[in-house]
């Protein structure tokens, strides 16, 4: 039997670290701090598999940095945010904003663009334990 206990640490917070209104102008800041988000595509339909809920996510941009798949999650609030990092944040390393979350697969990424936007990092870390 596989066990898999996930926790996550959060890193660097900063009170600074700027609200952004949609995933454009999270990918914005990043240029201009020198991390090219190319072939930005956003959505605000997003869907939920729960259909008594509603989606905490408002907006999703997904563009590619250093060609690494890079996903920005815009949230109406830092609450909603949160609950996402609780759960979502299992999956990897993110960047974390005031209402905001970029993810990746690739933690050098993810690591530049929360020096560079000055937010803090939730970490998921997995273990593993068979029987």
């Amino acid at each position: 039997m596989l066990l898999v206990a996930a926790a996550l640490v959060m890193t660097g917070c900063d009170a600074e670290t700027p609200s952004y209104e949609r995933a454009e102008e999270v990918a914005t800041a990043m240029s201009e701090a020198d991390i090219e988000c190319q072939g930005l595509e956003t959505t605000t339909e997003i869907s939920t598999t729960n259909a008594e809920h509603e989606s905490l996510v408002k907006e999703r941009g997904l563009c590619a940095v250093d060609g690494e798949a890079v996903v920005i999650t815009m949230f109406a609030n830092a609450e909603d945010r949160e609950d996402w990092v609780a759960v979502g944040g299992l999956l990897g390393s993110v960047a974390v904003g005031p209402n905001w979350v970029v993810s990746s697969r690739s933690e050098p990424v993810v690591a530049e663009i929360a020096e560079a936007l000055d937010a803090s990092r939730a970490e998921g870390e997995e273990s593993e334990e068979g029987s």
